[in-house]
């Protein structure tokens, strides 16, 4: 697992959007990576696709009004299985949405079969009656976002994550 790897899982896209020095296998073993075996903790954020027409699709570099929402850093094109598909970390239609980011875990320090591209990850959710547990998912690897594209989406990540909020005096 890498920063900037876009990866399917429960039959949505992700990107992972964790710094790539805390996703080097086997280099962390202490703080928030300790007592989780060989499992290496991450920041996931669900990708919506922008389904719209080709008039309209930011992809369309000649309409001006989608060529500048593009620029903006929201909008960002993958070559997923030969087809070019948008996506928008937040939701489309409300450029002052948050994104939505999960923290999951990935099986084996985030290695994963080259070949294959599967990854086994984990999300930990509250299942009635037993509380908070960790749920495996089946993921697979679907592209890799440009280093710089993958920064730039995980900065606007955090500054999503260190808003003062309401109570700021």
């Amino acid at each position: 697992m890498a920063l900037g790897h876009i990866f399917e899982a429960d039959q949505q896209h992700w990107i992972c959007l964790t710094p790539a020095c805390d996703l080097v296998p086997g280099q962390k073993k202490v703080g928030r990576f300790s007592g989780i075996g060989e499992h290496l903790p991450f920041t996931a954020v669900r990708l919506h696709k922008v389904d719209q027409p080709e008039s309209t699709n930011p992809a369309n570099r000649q309409n001006k009004r989608y060529s500048k929402a593009l620029n903006t850093g929201r909008y960002f094109i993958v070559d997923l299985g030969g087809e070019l598909q948008t996506f928008s970390i937040n939701e489309p239609e409300d450029e002052s949405s948050s994104p939505l980011w999960h923290s999951l875990f990935v099986a084996d320090q985030g290695r994963f079969d080259k070949t294959t591209m599967k990854l086994e990850l984990f999300r930990t959710q509250e299942v009635e009656k037993i509380g908070l547990t960790a749920s495996p998912l089946n993921g697979q690897i679907a592209a890799q976002l440009r280093y710089e594209y993958a920064l730039n989406l995980m900065q606007k990540l955090g500054v999503s994550m260190t808003r003062i909020g309401l109570d700021f005096v």
